[in-house]
């Protein structure tokens, strides 16, 4: 790996979509860290939304879990609280679409928070 190549989970948290383009290079977008974080989780906790956006947009797996049993989207409210729940519900129909049926899709979208 080239040293001057950010981690994945690095540019995720920094939000750099130019760093995540590159880090893709050298990643697979599902790599976890240590704590089996995915790039959507730091993305997610640093509130990054346009990178975890376009982390779900590329493919990643948001379905997954880290060591700590917290999906992406709720590893926002965990860090940040009330101010996570935007990122919490942007990320919700990605984190459990195994989950939704067609009948949930029919009904449109999920609430969004105020």
């Amino acid at each position: 790996m080239p040293t001057d190549v950010v981690s994945i989970f690095e540019a995720a948290a920094t939000g750099s979509i130019p760093a995540l383009e590159e880090a893709l290079k050298h990643y697979d977008i599902n790599d976890r860290d240590e704590n089996d974080m995915s790039a959507l989780h730091h993305a997610s906790g640093h509130l990054r939304y346009d990178a975890a956006q376009w982390l779900v947009e590329k493919g990643i797996d948001a379905t997954r879990v880290d060591r700590f049993n917290r999906n992406a989207a709720w590893i926002a409210i965990d860090v940040f609280g009330e101010a996570g729940h935007k990122m919490h519900d942007m990320l919700v129909p990605h984190v459990y679409a195994r989950f939704l049926t067609d009948a949930d899709a029919a009904n449109g979208p999920l609430p969004i928070r105020k």
